[in-house]
């Protein structure tokens, strides 16, 4: 038995299950829980320690300090960071020795010798590998042209040199080879449409974590963190615990709203409602912020019936029409006209004659629309009684309550309708004014992929000509089956996937599988055999995260630039992705863009006056191993200063912007004011042939697809299982531990149930981030639909419609 295996070896379940016990805790994460790999094995060993970081994207990216004994890593515990505010690691960070040293990792260049997905493979050497690679993207190009090459990643790797984040290799690589790069459009809508509204700053739209213990109330509106976002979990907790009261809307009874002072339970997909009630309530009660309005919001901006376009002074006679000074107006009352700035008190409500030209109000187009909205619409269509919703109107925008904040993440964007719904919430925040300052703000709650780095450089190449086209995954069946994108003839007959596993993870499993089996060629980079490897024509093994040196910035929840060191030599043949990009440049024609090692190309994406002004450069990064990079007590928009075009917040857009670029199917006036209809699939009146919603939920022991191969983890939770309430058991004859069949028209699930009551009846949930052999039959992403809302790419997750019967 060598030095690994006796290892892991040592590791037993009862000593995970306590090493790991305090990460799995409600507030997620204990600073000083170890994961005691191979201590008793190894004794009083010499032992040391190495600076690195998760990089699995959960939206947290902790820094940890890594613990090698004799050469093997032994442990992982969280870094004390110099704010020890963000001191903490969870059961993934404590598992990463076993990733590491896991029994899946690919450890050869490796050649399809079967059909594709029949798992045989012959092992090749890199040169041959990469020959390989380059000859056929080279033949495929130079028929189709660049794009017809196409390069799929995502966020398996949240890192610049190997990874997805700002500045890195990748996006380098793909713009000197023009090959297309992939929309995956996933977890989009709620960023989108807050974006729209009122910018988006170091933490997307809301304040900085350190922000929330001055709320005096915060509403957690579909989003669980203390299974999904363990950082923030710890700041909330801190709120609580100094007087903040938490309120938690969700369809399901989680772990957080276990922790909530308040749960309301609501229909899912009606959250846009909801918000409109909420607003109904603010405008009846007087608790409108009217300042806020007339001062930092577009309110008393006056929109011309003919274009929906605000009144501008060239409307007037008095610029040019599209001149740098042909500002909006507003009106006075007495019935002038000028910039906002010199009318201290602008005419907020009402409709008027402009030269013949009708203009109304964005406020009184707001309130008209508010008004479709009574309560008894609100109350059926959101299932909440009356009385919560008056109360939670009162919690939230009464007199004296204020100020509030809504902490929104992924539960409402997976739908449909969800950027609707989020522009509902938005507007709520904005009308009652609670944005822009302490202790009020709405939003995700997460670092931003830092503005520092110089990425400018990183992407400053020439794009071969006819080169650089983007897609949306979901329109991936159009491409390969009609050979056009929007209606366009296009062509894709090759891909090459890094840092994703679209197979596992990409809506409508068996519509990914279909079309990636059309492509001429597949190449998979990739630490472990994923279920997209299995598809491959080629597979390389890419070194995991402790064995190539590399950065990252403030991704998700950690305002730092964290450095990964290189700890050990990449395992068998890997090689880091930096360095598979530079081979393969080479070969392509393109090394000349890539002469760099990965010290000077740190070294140059440090090379930004921001990072100066935090005293980050690469040298010293390396000394300190964790550097701060963004404010600590960052309030978005404070002053009622957003970074919107108009510099206010925005409920009504003029120009709206869809996130995808298929023109044909936008209808543009759903985007103007906030707008609800219900989800696709799931709602009040589902159709009875599906009669359950299918919610994906997140598992915390996993991210995505990774960590699938942690054998210590799957003791933990050995099988995937579909949970039930016992009012839909007995309504199907199904009992506690049966074998289930779940289906729709994209395919089925076989998989066990356990009868819970954490949900409404009609609801279904199964963990997400299983592989296809932990199924007894079929895969979750084969129930799940990929039809994405035409003017913001979304993949609905949980717009799923499905039919279970019993085995």
């Amino acid at each position: 038995m060598n030095k690994k295996e006796r290892l892991l070896g040592s590791l037993t379940r009862r000593s995970f299950v306590k090493s790991a016990a305090m990460g799995a805790a409600v507030a997620g994460c204990a600073s000083g829980a170890t994961f005691a790999l191979g201590q008793e094995a190894e004794g009083a060993a010499a032992e040391e320690v190495f600076s690195s970081y998760c990089r699995g994207y959960c939206t947290n990216n902790c820094p940890l300090d890594i613990h090698v004994v004799n050469g093997d890593i032994a442990y992982a515990t969280a870094h004390v960071s110099d704010d020890e505010r963000f001191t903490r690691i969870c059961v993934k960070g404590h598992a990463l020795p076993y990733r590491e040293y896991s029994k899946k990792r690919i450890l050869h260049p490796m050649k399809r010798t079967g059909e594709r997905g029949e798992g045989k493979w012959e092992e090749i050497s890199w040169e041959e590998a990469l020959d390989t690679v380059a000859g056929q993207w080279k033949s495929i190009t130079e028929q189709y042209g660049p794009t017809a090459m196409s390069f799929y990643r995502l966020t398996g790797n949240r890192s610049i040199l190997n990874g997805d984040g700002k500045g890195n290799m990748y996006s380098r690589f793909c713009k000197a080879t023009g090959c297309t790069t992939y929309g995956v459009a996933v977890d989009a809508a709620t960023s989108y449409a807050l974006g729209r509204q009122v910018g988006l700053g170091y933490y997307l739209a809301a304040n900085s974590p350190t922000d929330y213990i001055n709320s005096k109330t915060i509403i957690i509106w579909g989003a669980n963190p203390a299974v999904s976002q363990l950082q923030n979990m710890h700041f909330l907790q801190e709120a609580k615990d100094n007087g903040t009261k938490i309120i938690c809307i969700d369809p399901v009874f989680t772990a957080t709203a276990a922790y909530a002072d308040e749960y309301i339970p609501i229909i899912p997909g009606s959250d846009g409602v909801l918000a409109f009630g909420l607003m109904s309530l603010a405008v009846q009660n007087g608790w409108v912020d009217m300042d806020f309005l007339a001062n930092h919001s577009v309110a008393p901006f006056l929109v011309k019936e003919t274009d929906g376009k605000f009144l501008r002074l060239s409307d007037l006679g008095r610029a040019e029409a599209g001149a740098q000074d042909d500002a909006i107006v507003v009106m006075a009352a007495d019935g002038s006209f000028d910039i906002p700035e010199n009318i201290a008190e602008p005419v907020m409500e009402g409709t008027f004659d402009v030269e013949g030209v009708s203009v109304t109000t964005a406020w009184s187009l707001l309130l008209a629309r508010i008004a479709e909205y009574p309560m008894d619409r609100v109350v059926e269509l959101t299932g909440i009684p009356e009385e919560t919703i008056i109360n939670l109107a009162t919690d939230y925008a009464g007199e004296g309550n204020k100020p509030f904040a809504i902490y929104t993440f992924f539960g409402v964007d997976h739908y449909y309708n969800a950027h609707w719904s989020d522009a509902c919430m938005g507007a709520l925040a904005i009308i009652t004014g609670n944005i822009g300052k302490k202790g009020a703000w709405i939003g995700v709650g997460e670092f931003r992929n830092p503005t520092c780095f110089n990425t400018g450089w990183a992407s400053d190449v020439p794009v071969p000509e006819g080169g650089g086209k983007n897609v949306i995954v979901a329109k991936m069946a159009e491409v390969m089956n009609e050979k056009t994108y929007n209606g366009n003839p296009f062509e894709i007959h090759g891909i090459y996937c890094a840092c994703g596993n679209p197979v596992g993870n990409v809506a409508n499993r068996n519509n990914t599988i279909d079309w990636l089996l059309k492509m001429d060629f597949i190449v998979v980079a990739d630490v472990v055999m994923s279920e997209t490897a299995e598809y491959a024509d080629i597979v390389l093994p890419a070194a995991f995260w402790f064995e190539c040196e590399d950065i990252m910035g403030s991704s998700a929840n950690s305002p730092f630039v964290n450095y990964g060191e290189k700890i050990l030599e990449p395992a068998g043949e890997a090689k880091p992705d930096f360095e598979i990009y530079k081979l393969l440049a080479e070969r392509l024609g393109y090394g000349e863009y890539f002469q760099y090692s990965t010290s000077e190309y740190l070294t140059h994406i440090l090379d930004t006056d921001e990072c100066r002004s935090y005293g980050i450069d690469y040298e010293t990064l390396k000394e300190k191993k964790v550097m701060l990079c963004e404010p600590l007590d960052y309030v978005h928009g404070e002053g009622g200063v957003f970074p919107t075009n108009t510099k206010r917040a925005e409920f009504y857009l003029e120009n709206p912007k869809a996130s995808n670029d298929d023109s044909r199917i936008w209808d543009v006036e759903k985007e103007r004011l906030p707008y609800w209809e219900p989800p696709r699939e799931v709602f009040n009146g589902m159709e009875s042939k599906y009669p359950f919603q299918l919610i994906t939920e997140h598992n915390k022991l996993v991210t995505h697809t990774q960590w699938f191969d942690v054998e210590a983890i799957q003791e933990l939770d050995p099988e995937p299982l579909i949970s039930i309430t016992a009012v839909d058991a007995e309504s199907l004859g199904i009992a506690d531990g049966d074998v289930v069949r779940v289906y729709n028209d994209r395919g089925s699930l076989t998989i066990k149930c356990v009868i819970k009551n954490n949900m409404m009846p009609g609801i279904v949930m199964v963990p997400k981030g299983y592989t296809a052999a932990q199924y007894i039959d079929g895969h979750l992403s084969n129930l799940t639909p990929n039809e994405m809302n035409p003017f913001c790419g979304n993949q609905p997750f949980f717009d799923c419609a499905v039919a279970i019967e019993k085995m």
